[in-house]
């Protein structure tokens, strides 16, 4: 289990409590950024502002997830947005 100053991934992982709402996905499903309050959100560690890599997805709220993760049956972005307008196969 994690300490009292981390937080717990879904995975079992631990990371500094700092990390939560950093817009920045330090759980491996980007839990740590789900449910963040965007005027609390701790800018700490980027000095631009939030763009995302080329091979990765911005949310509606401005958190990247790896394009990987878009339609893979899981959402990822707080509100599901990487799981619209998927192809039904």
């Amino acid at each position: 289990s994690c300490s009292s100053s981390e937080f717990q991934c879904s995975d079992g992982e631990c990371i500094p409590e700092h990390w939560v709402c950093d817009n920045y996905n330090d759980c491996i499903y980007g839990e740590d950024e789900i449910n963040c309050d965007i005027s609390t959100t701790d800018d700490s560690r980027s000095t631009l502002p939030p763009t995302c890599a080329p091979n990765q997805f911005q949310c509606w709220n401005g958190n990247c997830i790896q394009g990987s993760y878009l339609c893979d049956g899981y959402p990822d972005c707080s509100q599901g947005e990487d799981e619209l307008d998927c192809a039904k196969t």
